[in-house]
């Protein structure tokens, strides 16, 4: 079957060439020019042997990578520093309260075993600021006592069965679970902290995402080296090589997109997105 790549190629055609512009305004601005001085008794110009030396071409190795990396060649740096859209759904900001009862009634058996360790929320505070406690409870109280984390994933898993997917963003956040990846771990850790005119080390707990050796993060500079290649496979590839290219490019452009923005979500979700689910940001 034949696919119809000229469209794709068009973007990426206009894409190189916004970077060969950019290149050009950066040549010209590193070309050297004869550097001049000035008296001090009129002003008047004194020319001199000594030039300004262009930057090298490393310079500007990183700037280059975050071209690829957003896909655009002169606005990059606004999508890096744009604000992060409110992660929070609707579902956590009910009263915690409620919630908790309903759990300590559907889950008796951990309080007839004794495991019910986590204190109540206050009345009338929001499910979110309730799972930041908790939250803190670890990371700046050191709670890590067994039967304590075991009453807490029990809570999570109340929670994760009650929300929907598209839900779970703060919970996935603050206590990663199996299903986004290997879970969460207690890892042990210390901090200084000032008790008087003293400065103490002070044992603490950080709340971890365990994940696999093959997803943890690469070189910028890889990644972009990645894409051009992905790139240059588009346009100058074999035939039956330029769509899987395509595909996997723009596949990359939007796993970086979600993990910049901080969407949380999950592989085969990202993979499946229909173009209708776009939208401008503008």
């Amino acid at each position: 079957m034949k696919y119809n790549l000229e469209p794709a190629k068009e973007v990426l055609r206009a894409f190189l060439a916004e970077i060969e512009k950019v290149k050009a305004i950066r040549k010209s601005i590193s070309a050297p020019q004869t550097a001049l001085s000035f008296t001090v008794k009129d002003k008047s110009p004194v020319f001199d042997a000594s030039e300004f030396t262009p930057a090298p071409d490393s310079y500007w190795e990183k700037e280059d990578a975050y071209i690829w990396l957003y896909a655009d060649a002169w606005e990059f740096r606004s999508f890096m520093h744009r604000p992060k859209p409110n992660p929070i759904p609707k579902y956590y900001s009910q009263p915690a309260l409620p919630v908790y009862q309903q759990w300590r009634q559907e889950e008796k058996e951990v309080f007839y075993r004794q495991c019910e360790q986590i204190p109540p929320p206050a009345d009338g505070i929001s499910l979110a600021d309730y799972l930041q406690q908790l939250a803190s409870f670890i990371s700046e109280e050191n709670e890590h006592r067994d039967v304590w984390v075991e009453s807490l994933r029990c809570f999570l898993q109340f929670l994760r069965e009650d929300t929907e997917l598209d839900q779970k963003g703060l919970m996935e956040i603050l206590f990663p679970s199996k299903a986004s990846c290997k879970g969460m771990e207690l890892r042990k850790n210390h901090s200084l902290q000032r008790k008087g005119k003293k400065i103490e080390t002070v044992e603490c707990r950080s709340i971890l995402r365990r994940i696999e050796d093959t997803v943890y993060p690469i070189d910028i500079l890889a990644a972009s080296e990645i894409l051009m290649h992905l790139s240059a496979t588009v346009l100058e590839g074999r035939p039956n090589s330029q769509r899987s290219a395509a595909e996997a490019l723009g596949f990359a452009w939007l796993c970086h997109a979600v993990g910049c923005y901080r969407l949380v979500t999950r592989e085969n979700l990202v993979f499946s997105t229909e173009l209708d689910s776009f939208r401008s940001l503008d």
